[in-house]
């Protein structure tokens, strides 16, 4: 009873921190994002004025509002990614639980619901071709409405993904308590983690996991995730291309009636947009690398000219051009500018001032 007070003691230090500056909400004055209010299974989380806040005495620390923030901007404050690395066993049996009585393992986490789909994916990269449990045994009696829907929506999408690299992990969800294999309740040391990688994949697996281990970074899952990508992609002779339903990154298709105003630069949360002046062209690129698929760029932009298009492993090189728009000089003042389908051979400006001369001379 008194492990039990403390466990539940220490989920509820286990605050979620929000970095208002990643909130789409700060960069939208238009759009209004609830995802994490919304998802909070104890409602601890509200909105001032399109701020984000948490009830730190309501909040139970099951971290799902990380998990589901469109933009990255939350995380918690105790990393349970961490520390669940440094709990693996070497064994072959694997069971991943949370901290509640009777959902435990030689894994534990504050909730399965709170593990972000891109540090699920990394996981099960890493230890391909070993069997893991999922103890989702207790799940229905949870606080939490939707069980375990969370996390078996994310691993879904995860298992989808990683299909495309030939990737097929063994997994098996455990729903009876009587399906729980043996296993034994002991740590590891980091040189015994590193051991069970090496002895998984190869030496840059466990350079990938003391590199993410070492580090105390916001962006853990997007580090680590993106480390196996770039580990995959060396072992590939070609790139491989992903619809864009099944892939954790997102690549975008700038469409011809883009203006090059410059607004999905200037709100994105990840700064994954680039939109640069030449002498004679405008060029837009996009870093899939940065992008968190929060969808603001899209739902901002005023001319409608963006939309999701099959992922390619060769846009994650950094930034790559999405499109470019040749300017013309005006006639008037001699400045370069974007012409549009109704092209009168002049800038935007002097076309409002031609526009508002020919209004006073009608009245």
């Amino acid at each position: 009873m008194l492990i039990k007070y403390f466990i539940g003691k220490a989920l509820q230090e286990n605050r979620p921190n929000i970095n208002q500056k990643r909130c789409v909400n700060r960069s939208s004055k238009m759009q209004r994002c609830t995802e994490c209010k919304d998802a909070c299974p104890v409602g601890a989380i509200c909105m001032d004025n399109k701020i984000a806040h948490v009830d730190e005495e309501s909040c139970k620390g099951c971290g799902i509002c990380r998990a589901i923030c469109p933009s990255q901007a939350i995380s918690l404050k105790k990393d349970d990614e961490i520390k669940a690395i440094r709990q693996l066993e070497q064994k072959e049996i694997i069971v991943v639980g949370c901290h509640e009585e009777g959902n435990g393992g030689n894994i534990t986490v504050s909730c399965l619901n709170g593990l972000h789909q891109e540090y699920l994916a990394a996981c099960l990269m890493a230890l391909k071709g070993k069997k893991i449990y999922f103890n989702l045994c207790k799940c229905e009696d949870c606080y939490i409405k939707d069980g375990s829907k969370c996390f078996e929506n994310s691993l879904k999408n995860v298992t989808a993904f990683l299909k495309h690299f030939d990737i097929h992990p063994q997994i098996e969800l455990l729903l009876n308590q009587e399906n729980i294999p043996q296993y034994m309740n002991q740590t590891i040391s980091r040189r015994d983690l590193f051991t069970l990688f090496k002895k998984q994949s190869t030496n840059v697996v466990s350079e990938i996991v003391d590199d993410a281990v070492g580090r105390e970074s916001h962006f853990i899952q997007r580090d680590f995730i993106l480390e196996h990508m770039d580990n995959l992609i060396r072992k590939s002779r070609e790139h491989i291309e992903i619809p864009r339903s099944e892939s954790l990154f997102t690549n975008w298709r700038v469409h011809d009636n883009c203006s090059s105003c410059g607004l999905c630069q200037t709100t994105c949360p990840s700064k994954a947009w680039k939109v640069q002046k030449h002498k004679g062209h405008v060029t837009i690129s996009h870093n899939a690398r940065l992008c968190t698929s929060c969808g603001l760029c899209e739902d901002l932009c005023p001319q409608k000219a963006l939309s999701k298009d099959t992922f390619s492993t060769a846009l994650f090189v950094g930034f790559t051009l999405k499109k470019e728009i040749p300017l013309s000089l005006c006639k008037q003042c001699g400045k370069e500018y974007v012409p549009n389908k109704e092209d009168h051979k002049l800038c935007h400006i002097c076309q409002k001032r031609r526009m508002v001369k020919q209004s006073i001379l009608r009245t």
